[in-house]
């Protein structure tokens, strides 16, 4: 990345007390290559490896191997051009909506032989730049979807691209803090799924008192 990419921006108002380090502004084209993912025939779906698909990222921040349930046939030729890594930030390409046009969510670990959907776009972060868990959470909050939204074409359909996402402006704070951060955010989904949970099971107690 050039020196002339970073432009100090203003710090948040509300953060962990130990970090006073500003954030910092970059252009996501130069810190993130985009790719396009694979298109393949119905016929070829329901064997062979593992494929990130449009739901897998329209649900959830963050993504581990356990979560893909997508499988299918490719040549070594596609294996080597659409491959997973461990880091890589997955966008939603194209909906019916703005509201759920370039949904991210981040991969958590390696999946071996894995690739992913033509429905959604791949970003390749540069080493050291993003916190893996923190990446998936980040493209997810208010002022960064605005922006994502923005670059955004709407017609029939909202559509991004990656020549889209790569004029991004974002703003990011140090790797230490990149984990604090998700760190925190991680406990309070584990929460909220523990609560729905409790939820759920009352729910369930309730409508077999009243054999509902």
């Amino acid at each position: 990345m050039n020196k002339s990419d970073k432009k100090i921006l203003n710090v948040p108002h509300l953060r962990f007390s130990e970090f006073t380090d500003e954030w910092v502004k970059y252009r996501l084209g130069n810190i993130m290559t985009f790719k396009n993912g694979l298109n393949k025939g119905k016929e070829f779906f329901g064997a062979g490896t593992p494929i990130v698909n449009y739901m897998d990222i329209n649900k959830n921040e963050n993504i581990v191997s356990s979560m893909i349930k997508g499988v299918v046939t490719v040549t070594d030729n596609e294996m080597k051009n659409f491959q997973i890594m461990k880091g890589d930030v997955f966008f939603t390409r194209t909906s019916e909506t703005s509201d759920e046009i370039g949904l991210s969510a981040s991969l958590l670990e390696d999946v071996p032989k894995g690739v992913f959907s033509g429905f959604i776009l791949r970003g390749r972060p540069i080493d050291g730049i993003f916190e893996n868990s923190f990446s998936g959470y980040y493209f997810r909050s208010g002022a960064v979807r605005k922006e994502i939204i923005k670059h955004s074409s709407i017609t029939t359909r909202a559509l991004t691209s990656g020549g889209s996402l790569s004029q991004l402006n974002i703003s990011l704070p140090t790797l230490r803090e990149q984990c604090k951060i998700a760190k925190l955010l991680r406990l309070i989904d584990n929460n909220i799924d523990s609560q729905r949970k409790l939820i759920n099971k009352y729910e369930s107690l309730i409508k077999w008192i009243y054999g509902k």
